[in-house]
């Protein structure tokens, strides 16, 4: 590798590197040093990446551990929910038997007020 390849190479080095694509720095570092052996420069580099690797790697799997826990959370909360609204539903039904015996069952107000009209109708059928 000549000097001109060398900068080149360390220079698309220090692109991965802000890109935090840090599986491909090391790649490129590795080749300069395979050419450049005792370029101080990159060998601090080479030295931090694989720490540099670790974290990230922990980093995702704490992400997505996080996401697994964050959607487990959202399933039970669903299922409370469905619960709730079954719940809601068994009410709906009790209130629909409830009416239909009330519709079936008058009270004792009502069967009154059903007295008093049939007797008013025949009083006046009695007149006539």
């Amino acid at each position: 590798m000549s000097t001109g390849d060398v900068m080149e190479s360390m220079m698309q080095m220090i692109l991965y590197l802000q890109e935090k694509e840090f599986e491909q720095a090391l790649r490129i570092a590795d080749e300069i040093l395979a050419k450049d052996p005792k370029n101080e420069k990159v060998l601090q580099i080479k030295a931090l990446l694989p720490r540099t690797i670790d974290k990230k790697k922990k980093d995702i799997e704490q992400e997505q551990k996080e996401i697994e826990e964050e959607e487990n959370k959202r399933r039970e909360m669903g299922e409370e929910e469905d619960e709730e609204d079954e719940d809601e539903e068994e009410s709906e039904e009790e209130d629909e038997v409830g009416e239909y015996r009330y519709e079936n069952n008058p009270s004792s107000e009502e069967e009154d007020d059903e007295e008093s009209s049939s007797s008013e109708v025949e009083g006046q059928e009695k007149k006539d």
